[in-house]
């Protein structure tokens, strides 16, 4: 087989988990334009609304490395799905708040499902290619996860200016929600494992 047939049947493999580095990294710069709008939604300063911010960040950074490792033990599949899921409800979350700190709440749960699902996918990937293909496939998941954060701002700015706040995160949710969906029943031993 070619290398670009093997290219190809590479990026169909992974292409939900590319998806997901996608919504991952638009989510993370999503934010930063909306301050002013949630600021001023809940009368609060821009520099308070920032903590949303820094909770997601600091969550992340703090339990990836452990989380990793633990799926290193427990299963990439199962941080997968489950890390999805979690971000996928910290997105929902976030756009139902109905205040800073809930909303700073709902920013430190998607900090988590990505701090769980993201070290995993990067495992995942390296595990199910084989060493010709690995770099061209970990390089596709660091280039959509890039390019979610180049989208994220300019989404941001365009939802700031033509709707309400909230319905970035309930996109993103909505959106992490079908990707979640998808992965449970294509990594089936999952289901097996919560039904029993």
């Amino acid at each position: 087989m070619s290398v670009r047939a093997r290219e190809a049947i590479s990026v169909l493999t992974f292409l939900p988990l590319y998806l997901l580095f996608f919504l991952i990294g638009t989510e993370t710069f999503l934010v930063s334009p909306l301050l002013p709008s949630i600021a001023k939604d809940f009368r609060e300063d821009v520099s308070m609304v920032a903590h949303t911010v820094t909770s997601y960040v600091l969550v992340y950074a703090l339990f990836a490395p452990w989380l990793g490792i633990l799926s290193d033990r427990v299963g990439r599949k199962m941080f997968i799905v489950v890390g999805a899921v979690i971000f996928c409800f910290g997105n929902i979350l976030a756009s139902i708040s109905t205040g800073v700190w809930f909303l700073i709440v709902a920013r430190a749960i998607a900090g988590l499902g990505g701090a769980m699902a993201g070290p995993a996918m990067w495992a995942y990937i390296s595990d199910e290619t084989d060493q010709l293909m690995r770099g061209r496939a970990i390089g596709y998941g660091m280039a959509a996860f890039s390019l979610g954060q180049v989208v994220g701002v300019p989404l941001g700015s365009f939802i700031a200016g033509f709707s309400r706040w909230n319905w970035a995160f309930g996109l993103i949710g909505i959106s992490v929600s079908m990707v979640s969906i998808y992965l449970f029943f294509r990594f089936r031993p999952l289901i097996t494992f919560f039904l029993s």
